[in-house]
């Protein structure tokens, strides 16, 4: 990407950006997709028992944080591990082998 922030001769720089921007989005998205249903599809459970309505929404919000951690985490292993990958090559075989393993 030849694209350059204003003010950083980085050339990395735009791509953070771009990715910090594109991993907030979808943790926007998921938060507002999963926020407007919530309350229709536990419909029969709020019919049901009585407890605080707002913990609803703040379940979703909490587990989209888990499901943005857990994949901001990934990013940042599949670009160290891209990157070892270069160097050495049989660590593709290696991670596929620990994943099978790890399964």
């Amino acid at each position: 990407m030849q694209v350059r922030l204003l003010g950083m001769n980085d050339t990395l720089a735009y791509s953070i950006y771009l990715c910090a921007g594109i991993l907030t989005w979808g943790l926007f998205g998921e938060i507002i997709g999963c926020c407007l249903t919530v309350f229709l599809e536990n419909a029969n459970m709020i019919k049901k028992m009585t407890f605080p309505r707002i913990f609803l929404p703040v379940i979703v919000v909490l587990t989209a944080c888990v499901n943005f951690v857990i994949i901001f985490w990934t990013v940042g292993l599949d670009v160290f591990l891209d990157t070892m990958n270069v160097f050495f090559r049989y660590v593709e075989q290696f991670v596929e082998i620990v994943l099978i393993f790890w399964f």
